[in-house]
Order: structure tokens, then C-alpha cells, then sequence
């Protein structure tokens, strides 16, 4: 069993290693995970769509199937709607998308700064 355990184990480090080294590719080649996408369409959506009734209407249709779907994946109920509620006015409070710093390029320090220093 404890071959077993070892090959196991093995298997599980190989695999981090792996997923590690992926997630590192795609950061270097600038190619956006499912969650960026997400929040993306997000934005597009809700942006696009407050303050137009017809449009409001629609994205309120499809908020509500979003929701089911989050329900039917065992989220609550009550505290899903809200958290739809709370990010919907957030938007229309001016809330805008929330930039990935992380992605943008670094200064490098030896390359010339403007007149501000920067």
C-alpha cells in the first residue's frame, strides 16, 4: 500500500507541477482564463444595458437564469439575489471594471522616465 500511496502522491505532484506551469504560460502569453472572460462579459453586459429599458430587461431576464443556475448549484437563494443586487449598484453607482494590475507591463528601471519622473 505504500508503493500505492507513493505513486498517488507522485501522480499529485506531477500534476501541481504541471497546472503551475500552465498557469504560468498563460499569464506570459496574455491569454485570459475563463474568470477574466467572465467578469469581461459581465462589465459589457451590465454597462451596456443600464439606463436602456429594453436592454435592462433583457439583462434582468438573464440574471435570473444565471440565478437558478447558482440556486441549482447550491448556492442560497436570498444571499445570491443580493449579491446580484449589491453588484448591480455598485454599476449604477459608477462602479467601473476593475482592471487586472497584475497583468499590466512592469516599468522597467532602467528605461527613460518622462518629465515627471515616471
Amino acid at each position: 500500500m505504500a508503493g500505492r500511496r507513493q505513486s498517488r502522491e507522485e501522480r499529485l505532484r506531477r500534476q501541481r507541477e504541471y497546472q503551475a506551469g500552465y498557469r504560468k504560460r498563460m499569464k506570459e502569453d496574455k491569454v485570459p482564463d475563463r474568470d477574466v472572460i467572465a467578469q469581461a462579459f459581465l462589465h459589457h453586459a451590465v454597462v451596456n444595458s443600464l439606463g436602456k429599458p429594453k436592454r435592462e430587461q433583457r439583462l434582468y431576464r438573464v440574471l435570473e437564469e444565471v440565478e437558478a443556475l447558482l440556486v441549482g448549484m447550491g448556492f442560497d437563494p436570498v444571499k445570491t439575489r443580493q449579491a446580484f443586487n449589491g453588484l448591480l449598484d455598485r454599476y449604477e453607482d459608477g462602479w467601473t471594471f476593475q482592471r487586472k494590475v497584475h497583468l499590466l507591463p512592469r516599468l522597467d528601471e532602467d528605461a527613460p522616465k518622462d518629465d515627471d519622473g515616471r
